[in-house]
């Protein structure tokens, strides 16, 4: 028996202790975590052992991630539990090393995930790189005059969604997706959430443009003290502004019951640019981090912007993959990058700072002026441009 091992769970009693750790550590009902590890497959779950019993787990969901128009491979990792009588002597940190180096092997270039505390993550390399923002607008503010609705707008149908629906859904969320920097390519589990959670069921709505789906939503009523009751969105997605305004005219017709629509995304969501005034709040909710696992395999599957021409000479430190600890010489051109061992090591940063930067969330100037990464004036400027774009959010919540 191995004192220390990582591994797939063994069989069902190791899979009700991880379940048992979940409920505990995250105040959920134990009957519900092994939805949690169905839903996206029971091969998905990693625990950490120590003389052969588990003390701490954690899920995986393969997926992507668009930045630069282009869906990177990207793991995230949920559910991050360890035992009570096992928290504070390393165990987590142990745990998710080991999960890195897995990733690492099968070529995934990043990770992803929520913290519930950024210490243990900043340890193992992961950083602040986009925000999660709940927006909340009256529905009586949503009302639009008619000039403004547009009849581009004011013609297209609204229709109730059905499970037949689902490929043309796809197909609008990928369109809005693949310009909004952070946003899941979302796997079978991801999608499975935006109709129904945790036995709550959400209605979907769709705007059609004769046959095609250019916008939709799924709506969830919250009952208010008050008799009336909140519009909760599990999925926001309009492809243009014509589409943006239908659906914002559709959640105003609810203002005679309804009182507010909340949704999650971007402070800076292109939507909210269809709308009079700024009749709406955005307040962050949570910022996401992101790792770098495989640097090489990241800067090359990136999308850049076809108008920038530029070589960066990085010098990378990661005290977690060896693999990564190394001088990477970036050429880009026609917005595709390619990527060597060596060149002179110009742009001095940390794999945590190097998260910040390649999602766009900081520029390298502002890394420099907080110490996170060391280059001459020009190099920061250079660097800064190859990475910029709008503002990495995402909408999901895992």
């Amino acid at each position: 028996m191995k004192p220390e091992e990582y591994g797939a769970l063994r069989d069902d009693a190791e899979r009700a202790l991880y379940c048992d750790m979940i409920a505990r550590s995250f105040a959920i009902a134990r009957a519900e975590t092994p939805a949690i590890l169905d839903r996206g497959g029971r091969g998905n779950a990693r625990v950490w052992r120590e003389h052969g019993r588990a003390i701490g787990g954690l899920f995986l969901i393969p997926m992507g991630q668009w930045f630069g128009g282009k869906s990177v491979p990207m793991t995230g990792v949920a559910a991050v539990a360890v035992e009570p009588f096992a928290r504070g002597k390393g165990a987590a940190k142990r745990l998710l090393t080991a999960m890195l180096h897995e990733l690492h092997a099968k070529n995934i270039a990043l990770s992803t995930l929520y913290p519930a505390t950024q210490s243990l993550y900043r340890a193992v390399g992961y950083e602040q790189a986009g925000s999660r923002h709940e927006i909340r607008a009256r529905c009586r503010d949503l009302v639009l005059d008619p000039r403004t609705l547009g009849d581009a707008a004011g013609a297209l149908a609204i229709v109730r969604l059905d499970r037949g629906d689902d490929p043309r859904i796809r197909g609008a969320y990928r369109e809005v997706a693949q310009r909004s920097p952070g946003w899941l390519d979302r796997d079978e589990s991801m999608w499975g959430r935006v109709p129904e959670w945790r036995g709550e069921t959400r209605e979907g709505y769709a705007v059609l443009s004769g046959r095609d789906i250019v916008g939709y939503a799924f709506v969830a009523p919250r009952r208010l003290d008050s008799g009336h009751h909140n519009l909760l969105l599990s999925d926001l997605v309009a492809v243009d502004a014509h589409a943006a305004r239908r659906l914002f005219a559709f959640f105003a017709g609810h203002r005679s019951i309804a009182d507010e629509v909340v949704w999650f995304g971007a402070a800076t969501d292109a939507m909210l640019a269809v709308l009079p005034e700024m009749s709406y709040g955005a307040r962050l909710v949570y910022n996401w981090m992101l790792r770098i696992v495989d640097v090489r395999a990241a800067l090359e599957q990136r999308g850049y912007s076809a108008s920038v021409q530029a070589e960066l000479h990085l010098e990378v430190h990661d005290d977690v993959l060896a693999a990564n600890n190394a001088r990477f010489l970036l050429h880009l051109e026609n917005g595709r990058a390619s990527v060597k061992p060596g060149g002179k090591g110009r742009i001095e940063l940390d794999v945590r700072a190097l998260a910040s930067l390649y999602t766009g969330f900081l520029s390298a100037e502002s890394l420099a002026a907080t110490g996170r990464l060391k280059a001459e004036k020009n190099d920061l400027a250079r660097a800064s441009a190859v990475f910029a774009g709008q503002a990495p959010s995402m909408p999901d919540m895992f």
